[in-house]
């Protein structure tokens, strides 16, 4: 074979070798949850406003920090220091203690609730609380949430939960909060049929009515 010959599949092997390798590496960044490929895909695809390339870049950043870094950091600070007779467990963690249903998948639950509330998810942009506002915390769980509102200085925040473990354990890590009023517990389900929405917003009217006469400005609502 003459030499330029030789030389030139020597070039187009190394290419197809490149390639292979470019696409390996393309394709094991994304099953690891780095979006190389689906990251500009998405941006084009989904012609939300403000979504661009960098916006779900950043997205899929957020998600793995969230995912892997904080929450593993939790779930190895995080521990159940009690247990009682009615099957809850009392966990402690870095940001408190909580008393949660006793389940093998608490653990994961807590680290990532706790995940969340460090990269305070709920409260970017103009989402934020401040001094006195009122907020609603819909699906409250055990608290995570409503406990980083208060943290955040809300006057009174409307927690909305319907699942009776969760409400069980709820009532037990703000009793004190609920005892004072700065916590009100509405035991229903956020849903999207109309009537729900309708019932929740009366309860929510009830209270800011008896709030105004109490002085407390409405307009702090969140």
């Amino acid at each position: 074979m003459p030499k330029g010959k030789a030389r030139d599949k020597k070039k187009t092997d190394r290419s197809k070798i490149l390639i292979v390798l470019i696409a390996l590496c393309l394709v094991i960044s994304e099953a690891c949850g780095i979006p190389i490929i689906s990251a500009p895909l998405r941006s084009f695809t989904h012609h939300y406003p403000g979504c661009n390339f960098f916006t779900v870049l950043r997205g899929y950043y957020n998600g793995i920090y969230t995912n892997n870094i904080l929450t593993r950091m939790y779930q190895r600070k995080c521990r159940v220091i009690s247990n009682d007779k009615d099957n809850f467990q009392l966990w402690d963690t870095p940001e408190g203690r909580y008393w949660m249903p006793a389940s093998n998948k608490q653990s994961c639950w807590a680290s990532i609730y706790l995940a969340e509330m460090n990269r305070k998810i709920y409260t970017s942009g103009n989402q934020t609380i401040g001094p006195g506002d009122i907020v609603i915390d819909c699906g409250a769980h055990v608290g995570f949430f409503v406990r980083a509102a208060l943290k955040a200085g809300a006057g009174l925040v409307v927690a909305i939960e319907i699942a009776p473990d969760n409400l069980t354990c709820l009532k037990r890590n703000l009793s004190a909060e609920i005892s004072s009023g700065k916590v009100i517990i509405y035991e229903k389900g956020v849903w999207i049929e109309m009537i729900t929405w309708i019932s929740i917003l009366t309860m929510i009217t009830r209270e800011l009515t008896a709030l105004s006469q109490k002085g407390i400005d409405q307009s702090k609502l969140r």
